[in-house]
């Protein structure tokens, strides 16, 4: 049995963790604040402090559905991503949450040139979106960082909207998301970087299928966070 952490936090309010003295591939995370698909963004979300340093989204089940948008930010030390892979994972501890949309977005950059050549949105079930893989060949951009810029990339922090999941949920559940490596994995330009999930964790293997992050990246509550004591959350297996 694995153990997530509930901190002590206002609902909303950014946390930092330390750096980690570590090769920076890509560090993957969620948000409340994106775009519709080929709309261009405002920015990045405050949610992101720098590559190290960001929160996660707290989310109070007393609504319906929420969106979660999936981004995307470079480090210092990889130029282009060729290909994304990505597992979403939820595990409700009260109530229960589930996926009931997601969509990876094709994208655009100004010049009108696509980011992927193909955009497999995976196998969503109740719990659980398997195998959403986005791929460049040829003449498609990728997630990458010269310009002409995608429509939904930041230069400033390198950062990309890439996509959007939708949870619906049971008044007063619980649940903790988390991100996980799809098949076929991950492939950047330089390909010898590991990449990171959401705030907190360690390097993840990105060809090791099926691995998942150890920390929450976004957590459903059944009051505001404020209130929420901290202790260990065991996560299933």
């Amino acid at each position: 049995m694995r153990y997530t952490i509930t901190f002590l936090l206002a609902a909303g309010v950014v946390f930092a963790w330390p750096p980690e003295a570590s090769p920076q591939g890509a560090r993957f995370w969620f948000s409340r604040a994106g775009a519709d698909e080929f709309e261009p963004i405002s920015g990045t979300p405050s949610d992101f402090v720098d590559f190290d340093n960001g929160g996660i989204p707290y989310v109070v089940s007393d609504v319906a559905s929420v969106d979660l948008f999936v981004w995307g930010s470079l480090g210092t030390l990889v130029d282009r991503y060729n290909r994304l892979a990505f597992d979403i994972n939820v595990y409700p501890f009260m109530g229960d949450v589930w996926l009931s949309d997601s969509q990876f977005y094709q994208g655009v950059d100004s010049a009108g040139t696509p980011r992927w050549t193909v955009v497999e949105q995976g196998t969503r079930m109740m719990h659980t979106l398997q195998d959403s893989v986005m791929l460049t060949v040829g003449g498609a951009r990728g997630f990458a960082e010269p310009p002409p810029y995608d429509l939904q990339y930041d230069p400033t922090t390198r950062s990309l909207l890439l996509g959007v999941i939708t949870l619906s949920m049971t008044p007063g559940a619980q649940a903790d998301i988390f991100f996980g490596v799809g098949t076929p994995g991950f492939d950047a330009i330089p390909d010898i970087y590991d990449i990171y999930f959401g705030w907190g964790d360690g390097l993840v293997d990105r060809t090791e299928w099926g691995f998942e992050s150890t920390f929450a990246d976004a957590r459903i509550v059944p009051e505001p966070a404020a209130l929420l004591l901290v202790e260990p959350i065991p996560k299933p297996l």
